[in-house]
């Protein structure tokens, strides 16, 4: 089965690609025919939902007092984007490229092997707005679990992980 193209990066080519340290999958590299630029979204949940979370997020980890989440948006393209198009991609995703810490977060991204809904209709959009270049865009979402100086145990994480994402449409 073939990965997504953001499972495959440990290069990084594009200069605001995210400092990703640690919290991916070992293998991750990018192809060198092609440059992934990681871009920050907007916050993935609104208030109440997060809060609903949080209350189930506290069946598994009691010390967790807070998550964050927000989209990364996850862009492949052909060549390098110029400072136009960077402008331009930004402005379509409403996204920056400030570097984001993953360290200890959780990706929940679609499902290995599958081009999500969003990744089809998006990299249409991107398309039509000029990048060409665009060979694929996704949006993951990025979790971080707050509990002040406390980090969860691997049992913990692991029923975090089951209650921060799908297991039949997302990885």
């Amino acid at each position: 089965m073939e990965k997504p193209f953001w499972w495959l990066p440990e290069r990084i080519i594009h200069p605001s690609f995210l400092s990703f340290s640690g919290a991916l999958p070992p293998g991750f590299r990018v192809p060198l025919m092609s440059s992934v630029i990681a871009l920050r979204g907007a916050a993935a949940l609104s208030e109440f939902r997060t809060q609903r979370l949080l209350e189930r997020l506290k069946t598994a980890w009691p010390a967790i007092t807070g998550i964050e989440s927000e989209h990364l948006y996850l862009v492949e393209c052909a060549t390098p984007l110029d400072a136009a198009e960077s402008s331009r991609l930004n402005a379509v995703l409403e996204a920056t490229d400030t570097a984001v810490d993953v360290a200890g977060a959780f990706i929940v991204a679609p499902r290995l092997g599958t081009i999500s809904p969003w990744s089809s209709k998006a990299t249409d959009i991107l398309r039509h707005c000029g990048l060409g270049n665009v060979v694929r865009v996704e949006r993951v979402t990025r979790f971080m679990p707050v509990a002040g100086k406390k980090n969860p145990s691997a049992a913990e994480r692991g029923a975090l992980a089951t209650l921060l994402h799908d297991r039949m449409i997302e990885t």
